[in-house]
């Protein structure tokens, strides 16, 4: 590895072009989001939201109506 390299491998190129062109748009994003965090941050943050109020919202409805079956399949319901 750290070694001579052979005549057979002297002629290989670290990164073919198409590893470059794969590679930049990668890159280029990872320093921008590194140096402007906010603007990536700003769009996360509002679907993380949006998510998160319409998960508690499922969550609260889905407690409400499973409360409401156990309520009408217990024994003790008819005597309420």
């Amino acid at each position: 590895m750290l070694g001579n390299i052979s005549e057979k491998n002297e002629k290989l190129l670290d990164l073919s072009w198409r590893e470059i062109a794969v590679f930049a748009p990668l890159i280029a994003c990872a320093f921008w989001i590194g140096l402007r965090p906010q603007l990536f941050l700003d769009v996360v943050d509002r679907r993380w939201h949006r998510l998160l109020r319409a998960r508690a919202a499922g969550l609260l409805r889905g407690a409400q109506a499973a409360e409401s079956a156990l309520r009408s399949a217990s024994p003790t319901a008819s005597l309420r």
